[in-house]
């Protein structure tokens, strides 16, 4: 099941045996065969790929690297990792038209199960260039896809396939940042990959550093993946537009008593900018909305007020993030429950 990310309303389920609890391997790159000396030496991250490019070359970097593939100081840009010792960086796309592509490609632990629920996250930053370098850009649509079998890239083109989670506005930040999507595995998913899947005619490119900066280029970190849901027994289709019937099959079903999405854009062009729960068949308590240092943004006892816009209580635009949401409400059976979870603003 394909769920855009402007919407992220990945909320389908199946019941079935939850044994399997797949994990992303060397999810922060601290495992590798030799210590990088260059740009280009992903091979040598233990379990990581270039989704099978001749040209593609994604970064590996490492604190006990040398020469180019040392940290912090990189050619591309000053970045301390995340977690631990080691990085990835790739070039998500230029800004010359040329539609150039490179995808830094991981692989779980065992298939994930068709029908369950995962989290995956990952922490993202462009780092802060360095006088010399040509990156500086930022780029649209920077989003992961999953793959049964190990994805093959032709040459630098775009990879042909819908990417089960973007990031809609361009990106660009010198500190990290913490990016976390829900979604129901359609298939027995081996692979994924994170890099841009649309071509340069569809996303949007802004220049962040520098005059006229040739790359928009990312580094990743400590990636991971988590069941978001146990127990569950209904069958359920996921919400949002389905991007291809192939992976999707429609079922009669209850809907849920209430439904809370985990992201939203509030960058004002009419899609996603405010971020609701839905209460189908329960009762509105209190629902509130704090920053991950627990100030409180956003709260509202009646429907009227639910929806949050991205702003504090002063009325100021709070920055991309994480943040924290509680919600207490009532059941049909008259039962009360409260319920909490993350969600990620996304500009």
């Amino acid at each position: 099941m394909i769920v855009s990310a402007s919407i992220l309303l990945s909320c389908g389920w199946i019941a079935r045996s939850w044994g399997q609890n797949p994990s992303i391997l060397n999810p922060g790159f601290e495992s590798f065969s030799t210590a990088p000396t260059s740009p280009g030496q992903w091979f040598f991250a233990t379990h990581w790929d270039n989704a099978g490019s001749t040209d593609g070359d994604p970064d590996f970097f490492h604190v006990d690297g040398f020469g180019g593939g040392d940290l912090p100081e990189t050619p591309v840009a000053l970045v301390e990792p995340h977690g631990g010792e080691g990085v990835m960086g790739f070039i998500a796309a230029k800004t010359d038209g040329s539609n150039r592509r490179e995808y830094v490609v991981g692989r779980f632990s065992e298939p994930l199960l068709p029908g369950a629920r995962y989290r995956l996250g990952f922490s993202i930053t462009n780092g802060e260039p360095t006088p010399f370098s040509q990156a500086g850009a930022a780029v649209s649509d920077l989003g992961i896809a999953g793959f049964e079998t190990a994805p093959t890239q032709v040459g630098l083109s775009p990879l042909e396939t819908v990417p089960t989670f973007t990031i809609p506005s361009p990106l660009y930040n010198r500190e990290w940042q913490d990016v976390s999507f829900v979604f129901t595995a359609p298939a027995a998913w081996n692979h994924f990959a994170i890099g841009v899947f649309a071509s340069d005619m569809e996303v949007t490119m802004e220049t962040e550093d520098g005059e006229a900066p040739l790359l928009a280029y990312y580094f990743v970190d400590d990636f991971f993946l988590e069941l978001a849901a146990e127990g569950l027994e209904e069958v359920a289709e996921d919400r949002g537009p389905n991007q291809s019937a192939g992976l999707h099959t429609e079922v009669d079903f209850e809907p849920e008593a209430w439904f809370v999405p985990n992201a939203f854009s509030p960058n004002e062009d009419g899609d996603n900018d405010q971020f609701t729960p839905v209460l189908n068949a329960a009762k509105l308590i209190r629902f509130e909305v704090y920053s991950r240092w627990g100030e409180l943004l956003h709260e509202a006892s009646s429907e009227e007020d639910l929806a949050w816009d991205g702003t504090d209580a002063r009325g100021n635009e709070v920055p991309f993030g994480m943040y924290v949401w509680k919600l207490k409400m009532q059941l049909e059976t008259g039962e009360r429950a409260e319920e909490s979870g993350m969600l990620t603003l996304i500009r």
